[in-house]
């Protein structure tokens, strides 16, 4: 590229004993030249990037080969908060910068307030009254931390649930559900809402569902939240996160992160001989009472345990 001076070369390392010491070399010329590139071409971009890209820690570079081609995935922050969901991507190739690229970013307004009007406690109790749940002071799944979330225009009125009023969608990606109770049909609940868009949910007037989609394509607003995961008392293996407005207390999304499994198989009912239901395979039939890890399935084939478990089949 015009005035790049990286001079990059076929097999350039290959005769190299220090490759990790020339790909670290690599890494801070590299991110030194896409910095300074976004510098020098923002106001054609319609970003600023000299206060949003390059934050310490929120750059990740990836070096293929012998250097000859470079990703790097640059994460926005905004007045030194992280920006969810929002990067910058660059990749060079033979010394020459050949793709950049934008993800989830719209203009913050610079008189955006990053000073949060609830404090970090304040966010929990939101949260433990919405669930209806007392929380356990002093133990979360995450570290609370102020981040800034998109919010697509006119998303957070499509909801007609008078249950999820308060819950609104981020980015189209988060749903909101009321987890009063941790029981199993609630994480069924969970799991069977989850990815589902509240327009789904509603089920009742589609039209005035429609008419409250408008707005989409007018680009994002911005919110600053507190991302908090509190552990409530009767909680299990449940990892709930709450995303809270630290401005208003509104909550923008309140899931459980947990991916909970069945075991399933395929089964011959009766025999193999092909002939009729009981005799032909049928696919995806839950397993009960299969060993997985240290405990026996239920009828249902659910088990309880996290992480990488073992199963094991006899008979």
């Amino acid at each position: 590229g015009i005035g790049n001076n990286l001079l990059w070369s076929v097999g350039s390392m290959q005769d190299s004993d220090d490759i990790h010491g020339q790909h670290h070399d690599l890494e801070k010329i590299s991110q030194a030249a896409v910095r300074n590139w976004f510098d020098e071409n923002q106001s054609l971009l319609g970003i600023n990037s000299k206060n949003e890209l390059f934050s310490p820690g929120r750059t990740r570079t990836a070096i293929h080969g012998n250097g000859d081609m470079i990703q790097m995935s640059i994460r926005r922050t905004f007045k030194g908060i992280p920006v969810v969901g929002s990067r910058a991507t660059a990749t060079i190739k033979m010394g020459n910068l050949i793709n950049i690229g934008l993800e989830s970013w719209g203009t913050i307004p610079d008189d955006f307030g990053i000073d949060p009007k609830l404090s970090e406690d304040d966010a929990f109790e939101v949260l433990s009254e919405f669930s209806g749940r007392d929380y356990v002071r002093g133990r979360e799944n995450c570290k609370p931390e102020l981040q800034i979330i998109a919010l697509a225009t006119g998303v957070e009125e499509v909801s007609t649930d008078s249950s999820l009023s308060s819950v609104s969608s981020v980015n189209g990606v988060f749903d909101g559900l009321k987890l009063t109770d941790f029981h199993e049909a609630d994480r069924l609940q969970l799991r069977g809402h989850r990815n589902l868009g509240k327009s789904e949910r509603a089920g009742s007037n589609h039209d005035d569902v429609d008419n409250k989609f408008e707005n989409i394509g007018d680009g994002y607003t911005y919110s600053l939240v507190w991302k908090i995961c509190p552990v409530f008392f009767g909680q299990a293996q449940e990892i709930m996160e709450g995303y809270v407005d630290a401005h208003t207390s509104k909550i923008y999304s309140f899931i459980d992160k947990v991916d909970y499994f069945n075991a399933k198989g395929s089964v011959y009912p009766i025999s193999n001989d092909g002939q009729g239901a009981d005799g032909t395979l049928q696919q995806d039939w839950p397993m009960p009472y299969m060993t997985v890890g240290s405990e026996l399935t239920s009828t249902g084939g659910n088990y309880n345990q996290a992480g990488n478990v073992t199963a094991k089949l006899s008979g």
